[in-house]
């Protein structure tokens, strides 16, 4: 459970002091991992934080972690005036104080006057060193001070997309490696708003109102430093000329536009949103660029009651991709819930001798929770899986669990009815290749005047054979445009 640290403004207000939260947190659980997201460092003294999350860390017997941010807002730093104008440097120079006092040595602070006074903090914490997370918005700066120091890493998406943060999780990777540190041993926290339901268009429309408003309540406190997060971009249509302070300035109207353009990206691209299958993907994209947890920020305006009732779908979402990882997923009666059908689909695999079973990479991931349905899966001869990208976790997954070892990737459009391609999976699976054409199929690479590439080469994938199909229903100009002559057979 990760606790944030209050603006001076109703805009996270529910959080006046995180280790107050955390104190609380500790004090009513048992395994429940408490941590700060984020202690604003240079709001503080590092003794004053030393003390309060060494306290915590002896209420929940070391289940502290801190992830520490330097803050960004004029108005907090009321607390430390001083330390605003150098906020960041200050925070990684006391960053190494806390860690200090916390390793119960004696650190050297300016006393009464400027005379020095040495100090060691009590109650001595629990746990010998502080895990520590540095918080960074997306400053690539930032990843790689936080790598070069050893400390994992908090991040979110309010003003990056996956694909900017994947070079800079790369660059802190290296940071670490560069400083004598395993580069795979640091946690790469990525905050997403989240809701998983049973239903895609229940989701969205249950979130929708509650995310906006959230995210106005944001614009709100940052309208007097307009777009310091870029989340809210401005939309087509909204004049930007009249001044740097252009939300304070907006209208009703204008702002309402810049909330759903901001909700529509956050769904789509941004979020945890959707069912525990349709999660899957944008988890499977998380992995892929490195990050290794994702916090899930529930807390953003849905009634209380729908988000602890949706707390078993978020459940189900982690045990699908830990189990896709290679994580042995608890067995719990609801995981088998999401694919049987009156009866169970291991049921149904055994009790009808089931020796070929063709599906989706999501189909096959929700075989892989529970111990019953990966022993039936296990004993299906021949396993065909299509329609969808094939993650290479998942297919590691499937090679190990397969008796027969008979797994192969399909791959093929509706237009050309409907695989076109398959390969066997083999080898050390780097990646799963869609493999070479079947019966009565010919593939192409091509250039954009329909010459052949030399292997290496991108270019555009043209399907030729007996299972192209006559073209679109009654869509004849788009008909013409995606099914063409093929300049190597003539007449087909």
């Amino acid at each position: 459970m990760w606790t944030p640290e209050r603006h001076f403004h109703a805009f996270g207000g529910l959080y006046p002091h995180p280790a107050i939260a955390g104190a609380a947190v500790a004090a009513v659980t048992k395994h429940v991992q408490i941590r700060a997201g984020s202690v604003v460092l240079p709001l503080h003294h590092p003794i004053r934080v030393a003390e309060a999350w060494g306290m915590v860390d002896n209420l929940s017997d070391g289940r502290v972690g801190l992830a520490i941010a330097s803050g960004w807002w004029p108005r907090d730093f009321v607390l430390m005036p001083e330390n605003y104008a150098n906020a960041k440097a200050n925070m990684f120079r006391d960053i190494e104080a806390v860690k200090q006092l916390w390793r119960g040595e004696t650190v050297t602070f300016p006393g009464v006057d400027g005379v020095p006074e040495a100090v060691q903090t009590l109650p001595r914490p629990v746990q010998p060193e502080l895990p520590v997370w540095v918080t960074t918005a997306g400053n690539p700066e930032t990843y790689v001070q936080a790598g070069s120091i050893g400390a994992n890493l908090l991040t979110h998406l309010l003003g990056q997309s996956i694909e900017q943060v994947a070079p800079k999780i790369a660059l802190y990777r290296q940071a670490r490696a560069d400083n004598g540190f395993d580069p795979e041993a640091g946690i790469v926290s990525l905050m997403l708003h989240t809701f998983v339901g049973e239903d895609d268009d229940e989701v969205r429309e249950l979130v929708r109102e509650p995310l906006k408003q959230y995210l106005g309540t944001s614009v709100s406190l940052v309208k007097e430093y307009a777009w310091a997060f870029p989340a809210f971009q401005r939309p087509e249509g909204i004049d930007i000329s009249r001044d740097d302070d252009l939300i304070a300035n907006m209208s009703e109207e204008e702002v309402d536009a810049v909330l759903d353009f901001a909700f529509l990206r956050y769904y789509e691209t941004s979020g945890l949103f959707g069912t525990p299958t349709s999660c899957q993907g944008i988890i499977d994209k998380l992995k892929g660029i490195g990050v290794d947890e994702i916090a899930c920020l529930v807390d953003f305006g849905v009634d209380n009651d729908l988000v602890l009732a949706s707390l078993p779908n978020l459940d189900l979402a982690r045990r699908l991709a830990n189990a896709q990882a290679g994580v042995p997923a608890e067995a719990e009666a609801d995981g088998a819930a999401v694919i049987e059908s009156g009866q169970s689909a291991a049921a149904q695999i055994r009790g009808n001798n089931v020796t070929h079973l063709q599906c989706t990479p999501s189909m096959a991931r929700m075989f892989t929770p529970e111990d019953e349905s990966r022993q039936a899966l296990a004993g299906v001869r021949h396993l065909y899986v299509g329609g969808e990208a094939f993650p290479v976790a998942l297919a590691k997954d499937l090679m190990s669990n397969s008796r027969s070892g008979n797994v192969t990737n399909m791959y093929g459009p509706t237009e050309t009815t409907i695989w076109s391609t398959t390969w066997k999976l083999d080898g050390p699976l780097d990646t799963v290749p869609i493999g070479s054409p079947i019966a009565n199929t010919k593939i192409y690479v091509l250039d954009a005047n329909l010459q052949p590439l030399p292997p290496g080469v991108p270019g555009d994938l043209w399907i030729g054979g007996d299972g192209v199909v006559r073209g679109y229903h009654e869509r004849p100009e788009l008909t013409a445009e995606r099914f063409v002559a093929d300049p190597f057979e003539p007449g087909a």
